[in-house]
C-alpha cells in the first residue's frame, strides 16, 4: 500500500504493508498528530512509490516529506476520501469528509 500521511502542513509518501503500525512508529518521533489522508494499490508498490517520488519531486523538502503542492493535492484529492486543501498564510492542512464538504 502506498500511503499519504499529513504531519499538519507537509505530505509524506511511503509505502507499508502494516498502516496501524507504521502510523504509530512514525508517531512515536512526531511532536505532531499524523493521519492518514490517502492511500493506494499497485501491484508494485515501490515501483509506484518511487514514480509518485520523481513526479512531485520539486515538492520534495526532505526523505519522503513532501510541501503540499496544489499539483500534490490534486491528486491526493482525486484518490482520497477526504477533501484537503492547504492555507499557505497559516501554513496548515485543513482535512474535510468529502461527504461534508
Amino acid at each position: 500500500m502506498i500511503y499519504f500521511i499529513s504531519n499538519g502542513n507537509r505530505i509524506k509518501i511511503g509505502i507499508t504493508k502494516n498502516i496501524k503500525r507504521r502510523l504509530k512508529d512514525l508517531q512515536t518521533g512526531n511532536a505532531n498528530n499524523l493521519r492518514l489522508i490517502a492511500e493506494e494499490y499497485s501491484d508494485n508498490d515501490a515501483k509506484r512509490e518511487l514514480n509518485l517520488h520523481l513526479k512531485f519531486a520539486k515538492d520534495r523538502l526532505v526523505g519522503e516529506w513532501f510541501y503540499p503542492s496544489k499539483q500534490l493535492l490534486k491528486y491526493i484529492n482525486k484518490i482520497s476520501k477526504y477533501y484537503v486543501e492547504y492555507d499557505s498564510v497559516k501554513d496548515k492542512l485543513f482535512i474535510y469528509n468529502k461527504m461534508s464538504k
